[in-house]
């Protein structure tokens, strides 16, 4: 990939949705206010209100310092009338506004899901696309506790300036007090965060993820031709290329399924057909890309 690519990028960090507790009810719903989300839940067993907040839409415009964040959130529980919140839930949204470098964040960020998703051991994956104009929707990973998500948000949002947007979720937090003197806590979270993907990113899950990947596509392979489907190995990649990061990988899965001149091809096959790879120097800059925005938010 053209290392410009990724230092001409930008992206910036906010927060999207933030999950709250309280014994107290609150004093609006969200037919009165558009901060509030549908989904609020109560315990019957313990009477603790449960209610999930969009600090963007308790302002005029998305929200990318702390500053602003802070004002949203003391503007909306003050106003809500909750005492003593407990913040349950975080998810942290890194946003890109260039629209010609989607489809190189959609593969990096896709990259990253399936890192952590194996250093993690995130059981449930999922993609999903538009059946009928067959654009990318979205990409997931997750347990019970953490979460990482991209959207295709120029699809989501057409007439929006976000392009490109991967959530950073945790959820199920041990009732973390929050309020006018303790909005902190959510920084913290971020901080764990950074150490998730300090901690994963290296050279060695790098080399793990494309190993995996290929042992996948092979497989993938290998039972479609048993199956009998009609397809050459150019159709295949079409459809699949998706995860295959480095050329290094690419001649690794052309030689596991027989090619003759694993190296030729890989080189023909880059020369012809669209086809991004990336090296782990590109995948650790967008990375450090990623954590500095974070950082941004909270040092502003």
């Amino acid at each position: 990939m053209n290392k410009k690519i990724i230092d001409e990028t930008n992206v910036y960090m906010g927060i999207d949705t933030m999950q709250v507790q309280s014994e107290c009810q609150s004093l609006l719903t969200n037919e009165d206010v558009p901060y509030i989300n549908k989904s609020v839940t109560v315990n019957s067993n313990n009477g603790i209100y449960s209610y999930r907040l969009n600090p963007d839409k308790a302002c005029v415009s998305p929200i990318y310092n702390n500053s602003d964040f802070e004002q949203a959130f003391l503007l909306m529980i003050n106003e809500m009338g909750l005492k003593t919140p407990r913040l349950t839930r975080i998810d942290f949204r890194l946003d890109s506004f260039d629209d010609s470098t989607y489809m190189q964040l959609l593969k990096l960020n896709r990259l990253i899901i399936m890192m952590m998703s194996l250093d993690y051991k995130l059981k449930n994956r999922y993609f999903s696309e538009d059946f009928l104009t067959l654009d990318e929707l979205t990409i997931r990973s997750q347990n019970t506790r953490l979460e990482l998500e991209n959207y295709n948000k120029a699809v989501e949002e057409p007439n929006g300036d976000v392009k490109s947007r991967f959530e950073l979720r945790s959820k199920h937090l041990e009732n973390l007090l929050i309020g006018e003197e303790n909005t902190e806590i959510v920084q913290n979270e971020w901080v764990k965060w950074v150490a998730r993907l300090t901690n994963t990113i290296t050279k060695e899950n790098f080399e793990e993820v494309q190993n995996t990947a290929n042992f996948y596509l092979v497989k993938r392979y290998v039972k479609d031709k048993r199956q009998g489907k009609k397809f050459n190995i150019n159709e295949f990649l079409y459809r699949y290329g998706c995860n295959i990061f480095t050329r290094k990988q690419l001649v690794k899965f052309a030689e596991s399924i027989g090619v003759k001149s694993p190296e030729q091809f890989a080189s023909n096959y880059k020369k012809r057909k669209t086809i991004e790879f990336f090296s782990y120097k590109d995948l650790a800059l967008y990375t450090r890309k990623i954590i500095a925005a974070g950082n941004a938010f909270f040092d502003e």
